[in-house]
């Protein structure tokens, strides 16, 4: 049997790019969500959505900074308006400042 927690592992490095906004608590552990603007090699961006623990989060990470995130990207379903469209949303499992 695949252990996809084993296999499913994303680094990203980017920059803040929207405010942390409340989404969701479980068993009293926040979680928030924000913005990370991850640059490619075309000189394009992605923005990708990012969900985190406030534990990981904290008050020490701000609208600008660069950051590095190691966790997960995970695929979701929506639903709405009758129509089904796949959300994907990075899980970091640590989340800090790099040093350039």
């Amino acid at each position: 049997m695949v252990n996809y927690s084993e296999n499913n592992i994303i680094t990203l490095a980017g920059t803040i790019v929207s405010e942390k906004q409340f989404s969701h608590e479980v068993y009293g552990e926040g979680f928030y969500t924000f913005d990370l603007e991850v640059p490619r090699l075309s000189e394009n961006s992605d923005i990708i959505p990012v969900t985190v623990s406030e534990r990981i989060l904290g008050d020490n990470f701000k609208v600008g900074q660069k950051v590095v995130i190691d966790g997960q990207f995970r695929s979701y379903n929506n639903y709405e308006n009758e129509k089904n469209t796949e959300r994907y949303r990075a899980y970091p499992k640590t989340l800090f400042r790099p040093r350039f």
